[in-house]
């Protein structure tokens, strides 16, 4: 059995948000925001099933279309610097394929869907003028597992399932009003 798998992309969006100082350089926030993906995993190869003698190629792909996170954050200042971290509630959604000896496998609901999960990280703000800033974050996200599929095969059973937790590292460009 060979198998082959990669998994990479980016994602482009927007944020917004609001930061409260509380005290002597303690700042709590909010932020949301919304990014457009082209996060794609993949595992491609070759398995003993349908009797074959070398096997059955595979091939499954996902892709995450768009992101989204409603999170709390909380820092410390330091001159123009804020050092933060963060979490909340995660959204996504991904595209699914997947095919068996060249044939695609209807993967009907499970082709597209909907994800909820969290995220946590970190994150560095510096302040460039009275209104913009810069700011490079760290992210982990978990949307959870979902089956794509299960069907019997000789010896036993082949399923298939989507786990998706990943890691982000964004750098913004923020206008403050």
């Amino acid at each position: 059995m060979a198998n082959r798998s990669s998994a990479g992309g980016g994602l482009a969006g927007v944020q917004a948000g609001y930061d409260l100082e509380v005290g002597n350089g303690f700042v709590l926030g909010v932020a949301g925001d919304v990014a457009w993906t082209n996060i794609h995993a993949g595992i491609d190869g070759n398995i003993g099933i349908f009797g074959g003698p070398d096997g059955t190629d595979f091939e499954v792909s996902s892709t995450l279309a768009w992101l989204a996170t409603l999170r709390a954050r909380a820092g410390l200042t330091y001159g123009n610097l804020l050092g933060y971290v963060h979490g909340g509630v995660a959204f996504g959604n991904t595209e699914r394929e997947v095919s068996f000896g060249g044939t695609s496998l209807d993967l009907g609901d499970a082709e597209s869907a909907s994800r909820t999960g969290f995220v946590v990280g970190a994150g560095l703000e510096a302040m460039v003028t009275e209104t913009i800033s810069l700011q490079a974050e760290y992210s982990y996200f978990d949307l959870g597992s979902d089956e794509l599929f299960s069907f019997p095969a000789e010896g036993g059973t082949i399923s298939g399932t989507e786990n998706l937790s990943f890691h982000t590292i964004k750098a913004g460009l923020n206008f403050r009003f």
